[in-house]
């Protein structure tokens, strides 16, 4: 009997045992359902980890801006292809701006296009007119189009999408071929410069050419100047040079008033060696010049001269390679363009004992 108390004491222990394990067995279960249903619910669910789309939104499927050359009044255009990629049915608006070197925006008035989300456009196309000849900055132009929210001309509108392109397409005020002399575009100079006498006699039309005479047994030369006068822009010649050691063959700006000139030089000689020099001009005083050898010889083969002359910058190329570039004491006043041949004081020249000639073949301003 004394042994009953014993098992039954053991026998109440191990049931003991067993409900504490079950009660142990069942707080871990329920602690482990508590932290799968957490998990499930932290767990970002498969819609929620893809981006919304927003309820106004568009997207520049095709872009195909201007190129090639424009001279004033023609018209210059640019398109455009966008697909809604919002939420909602929407009025878009498309707008077009080109800029020219000097920094000029031209916007052209935006227009709206409805489209449901996921919807394509027509191909869009914008226009923008080229200014009149006097209102002409001549070069290269960025083309810019985008899609608004809105129409552009609202300050609140919003860009949804955007596209550029620099140095899209050309601007030119004339593409002279010389077939004829025009006097409504050029005049013949008739004054002494340097050792010469810049006879108008000396410049003509030779097989679509423009052609200056230096004659057999002078220092004479000749020079023809645009009518009209110019500021910014782009202004190229293709030139093959007299021979002829001691004359300076020039294409150049200029704007010229009791010597207080404004002016843009490119000027080649020959003096033991072919030379070029590079000047401008303020007001009479010399701002910016250097001398360069030029490595070829110019009266053997045409060569491209061009002088861009825009705000920030003036520069020089031969035969579309920059050679040099001035950033300060630009000119401010509207210049002339002109080509001439001539003897200066500052060379030993002799006069040829046979014409010489220099030729235009063409000028593009």
């Amino acid at each position: 009997m004394s042994g009953l108390p014993y098992t039954s004491h053991v026998k109440s222990e191990k049931k003991h045992d067993v409900n504490q394990r079950e009660n142990n067995l069942i707080a871990r279960a329920v602690s482990l359902g508590m932290l799968l249903i957490t998990a499930l619910i932290l767990l970002p669910s498969e819609s929620s980890c893809r981006p919304s789309r927003p309820p106004i939104a568009a997207h520049i499927t095709y872009f195909a801006p201007a190129s090639g050359t424009y001279y004033p009044q023609d018209e210059v255009v640019s398109y455009l292809q966008f697909k809604n990629t919002g939420r909602e049915p929407w009025n878009f608006w498309v707008g077009y701006s080109v800029m020219d070197q000097a920094e000029q925006w031209y916007h052209i008035t935006s227009h709206s296009v409805m489209l449901n989300p996921g919807q394509k456009s027509p191909i869009q196309n914008k226009t923008w007119q080229v200014p009149a000849e006097s209102a002409c900055t001549t070069g290269y132009y960025r083309v810019a189009m985008a899609v608004w929210d809105a129409a552009p001309e609202d300050e609140r509108a919003t860009m949804l999408e955007y596209r550029e392109q620099w140095g899209s397409f050309q601007v030119l005020r004339h593409f002279e071929h010389f077939n004829s002399f025009d006097p409504n575009l050029w005049h013949k100079s008739s004054h002494n410069l340097g050792r010469s006498y810049l006879d108008p006699e000396n410049v003509n039309i030779d097989s679509g050419r423009a052609k200056i005479t230096v004659p057999a047994g002078t220092l004479n030369g000749g020079e023809f100047a645009s009518i009209g006068c110019f500021k910014y822009g782009t202004y190229r010649a293709s030139m093959l040079l007299s021979p002829t050691p001691g004359p300076v063959s020039a294409f150049f700006l200029f704007h010229g008033t009791a010597d207080r000139n404004d002016e843009i030089d490119i000027e080649i000689y020959n003096h033991g060696g072919w030379q070029i020099e590079f000047t401008t001009w303020v007001q009479g005083i010399r701002t910016n010049t250097v001398k360069k050898p030029l490595g070829f010889d110019p009266s053997t083969e045409y060569h491209e001269y061009r002088i861009d002359f825009y705000p920030q910058a003036v520069s020089f190329l031969i035969d579309g390679q920059l050679w040099q570039r001035y950033a300060s004491g630009l000119p401010k006043e509207n210049m002339r363009l002109l080509v001439n041949t001539w003897f200066p004081d500052w060379l030993p020249g002799v006069p040829p004992s046979t014409e010489q000639y220099t030729y235009v073949e063409w000028i593009q301003y």
